[in-house]
């Protein structure tokens, strides 16, 4: 199978723990820095990437990437207008600098939002609408580079924008650390394609049953024991791809209209995950018992309608029945074997890393 490849957003560097675990299951994870921004990444971050070669790349976004049309234009100047307030009485402006201890600054509830992902207009939109200030007058320039201090929903609304156009460009499955929330706002606020739609669902739902599935303890690891974590379950990777790919199906994630509609399915969809992953790892009757049912509610035939129907019992003791069914689910077996290859491989992940993380799974 071929590398996944995943675009992160919005930030520069993704949170440590997300990267650990994404990494997991993709072969490369890239991110959308501007040339201009000089940014220099963390000790933990510059650890990863000259650890694993190639694991952690960059994109910067060219003008096509971060261009509006007339209509997408019109929506984004629709959508400032809502976050800033539409009665158009706001409290007087206030600029809040906080310095950390590594000597950066940013002001209370803003971001840094490069230059390089605006289109000229876009900056004077945010300008017009007073979501965004050029501290380079007051610090000489900013601690990101040719960066604007911009209100966080207008950057974040305005970088999956950009994220998107890049995946388009490039193939890439976009992905972010982000609530699941985040990434589907931007789908309603502005035009995207089903396509677009479909990429930034899988790729939300991708995200969070890596959360799931992935212990918080994989933070904790060193560095050498992530790295003999990661190579030995490298053919978990196309599994997992697999195993995304089915979810995804079954939740018909690819035929919603709109990114509300998109929400609430991924919702339902990764609540199911859960709720199958803590019934699988119960105990190995559960597992014994995914191979006689489908992964998702459903199945015709339970244990309790077997102990109920003494007939029905008798049945299933000749194994007349039996064979019948088992021909029947023959059909859904290349289904039903995809996630319980997957469950079974995944457990396995787990407990590797609560073992050398010295924590005792409590399941």
């Amino acid at each position: 199978m071929v590398n996944y490849r995943v675009l992160y957003y919005p930030n520069f560097e993704p949170n440590q723990r997300w990267l650990r675990s994404v990494l997991l299951f993709a072969d490369e994870v890239h991110r959308v820095i501007p040339a201009s921004a000089n940014h220099s990444d963390s000790p933990r971050i510059r650890e990863i990437a000259d650890a694993m070669p190639g694991c952690l790349q960059t994109i910067s976004p060219t003008p096509d990437d971060t261009w509006f049309d007339d209509l997408n234009f019109g929506r984004l100047e629709k959508a400032f207008k809502q976050i800033k307030g539409e009665d158009g009485r706001f409290p007087p402006k206030e600029l809040g600098l906080i310095f950390d201890q590594s000597g950066h600054v940013r002001v209370k509830g803003n971001v840094w939002l490069s230059n390089a992902k605006l289109e000229d207009r876009v900056r004077e939109l945010l300008m017009k609408h007073d979501l965004a200030v050029d501290l380079s007058p007051f610090l000489g320039s900013a601690p990101s580079g040719d960066s604007l201090s911009a209100n966080r929903e207008v950057a974040d609304l305005i970088v999956s924008y950009v994220a998107d156009r890049i995946a388009r460009r490039t193939g890439l499955d976009t992905m972010t650390d982000q609530p699941l929330a985040f990434t589907v706002h931007a789908l309603d606020a502005l035009e995207v394609s089903e396509l677009s739609r479909a990429r930034e669902a899988e790729g939300a739902l991708a995200s969070a049953v890596a959360r799931v599935v992935v212990p918080a303890e994989i933070e904790s690891l060193s560095l050498s024991e992530y790295l003999g974590v990661r190579t030995s379950y490298s053919a978990l990777r196309a599994t997992f791809q697999d195993l995304i790919r089915l979810l995804s199906e079954r939740a018909k994630l690819p035929r919603q209209q709109s990114g509300t509609a998109v929400e609430a399915k991924l919702e339902r969809s990764v609540h199911e995950f859960e709720e199958e992953w803590r019934r699988y790892k119960a105990g190995a009757f559960g597992r014994r018992l995914k191979r006689w049912t489908p992964f998702s509610i459903g199945g015709l035939l339970t244990v309790s309608a077997a102990l109920a129907s003494p007939w029905l019992a008798a049945v299933l003791a000749g194994g007349t029945l039996a064979v019948d069914i088992v021909e029947r689910g023959i059909g859904m077996r290349d289904q039903q074997g995809t996630d319980e290859k997957a469950f079974h491989m995944l457990c396995r992940l787990e407990r590797d890393i609560l073992r050398k993380a010295k924590v005792r799974p409590l399941v």
